[in-house]
């Protein structure tokens, strides 16, 4: 019974680690750090439905960042270097935990690797890839007369290299044996002769005959750093996709509102009404604003149903419609039509159109 019970035991904590552990690499959420997604309208975008397309959606960067080619590694770092030298370089890759291993320029491998994606879950919960990729930047994005969010992910693509941080790679030789004019004091000591009677010889008693003294029991140059860093180099499998990218372009598309015309239950201003008009005089119309929640200036024109002569029959198919002047108002202001009434009869029927700075027309 109880081998039985170890047994299970056993088997349960095999399963439990043995699951894989997925981590977006520390390295690749930095290098898109150094990267902004935004448009030609800057980001956030923050207008209404029905504008223009969206241009120029991509990654904005300076090109400067941490990169080396095999070429330069090599040329650089597999041969005899100082230890201060081989140090320096180990912490710039540290700085920045890591430095790409590849044979381009830092903007240049951003370029492509960069890709954006915007998938999205449908109505029936199917899910619909939408990545951009980098061939296909700059985007433009139509938003379509209906208000909306729409997100886009700044994603990083698998399949590159990079050079870990390796602060544990320490001086593998000593100067004595490689480059005896980089050995320092204490424990390395130039010789020195000197001739002290001075007859022209170093064999006198008296003289100096100090022979070159390399001590050095502690390594201070590297010999092979670059190919040392090349054999860590790590190979990255796996995009930093949407899930897990943490930078965003959000553009928001708010409802249009048409233009308000400020009619009451549909209807002008009757002008007129409490005060009948007399031959000269003049309606100037009062309480009838346009506004509108997208422009700071609309555009508006009257439109009178001018009657010429006494009508005969049904006045309203006699009517010749006047267009006014068109006029620019400022949105939320009172109209400043004037209207001088028909002098056959008194009556006539007026419209009012307005439109925004798109050129929506209500």
């Amino acid at each position: 019974m109880t081998k039985k019970y170890f047994l299970v035991l056993m088997l349960a904590a095999f399963t439990i680690s043995g699951n894989p552990v997925s981590a977006v690499d520390p390295f690749g959420k930095y290098l898109l750090s150094l990267a902004e997604l935004g448009s030609k309208y800057g980001s956030p975008v923050d207008t209404y439905e029905d504008v223009k397309k969206i241009t120029d959606i991509r990654p904005y960067f300076s090109g400067i960042g941490p990169i080396i080619g095999s070429g330069e590694l090599h040329s650089q770092y597999n041969k005899v270097i100082k230890e201060a030298d081989g140090k320096a370089f180990l912490a710039k890759i540290n700085s920045t935990g890591g430095m790409v291993y590849k044979d381009k320029t830092f903007g240049g491998f951003l370029a492509e690797h960069l890709y954006l994606d915007s998938g999205s879950y449908d109505d029936l919960h199917v899910w619909h890839d939408k990545k951009i990729m980098p061939d296909d930047m700059p985007y433009d994005y139509d938003p379509g007369n209906r208000p909306h969010e729409k997100k886009y992910y700044l994603c990083l693509l698998k399949d590159w290299q990079y050079l870990p941080v390796s602060d544990e790679l320490e001086p593998d030789a000593k100067s004595c044996e490689k480059n005896r004019d980089w050995c320092t004091e204490p424990d390395c000591k130039k010789g020195k002769q000197e001739d002290i009677n001075e007859d022209g010889d170093f064999d006198d008693p008296e003289d100096i005959n100090e022979s070159d003294k390399h001590d050095r029991t502690k390594n201070n140059v590297y010999t092979e750093l670059g190919r040392l860093l090349e054999k860590k180099a790590v190979n990255v499998t796996t995009d930093i996709d949407m899930d897990t990218s943490g930078i965003e372009f959000t553009m928001h598309f708010k409802d249009r509102t048409p233009l308000i015309d400020g009619c009451v239950d549909n209807e002008f201003p009757e002008l007129g009404k409490t005060n009948p008009a007399t031959t000269g005089d003049w309606y100037q119309i009062q309480g009838l604003k346009i506004t509108d929640n997208k422009s700071k200036y609309v555009g508006t024109s009257l439109v009178l149903g001018i009657i010429d002569k006494y009508p005969t029959g049904d006045w309203k198919k006699e009517e010749n419609w006047k267009v006014e002047p068109p006029r620019k108002l400022k949105s939320g202001d009172d109209t400043d039509y004037v209207i001088l009434p028909n002098s056959c009869h008194g009556v006539m029927r007026y419209s009012v159109f307005a439109w925004d700075e798109s050129g929506n027309v209500n």
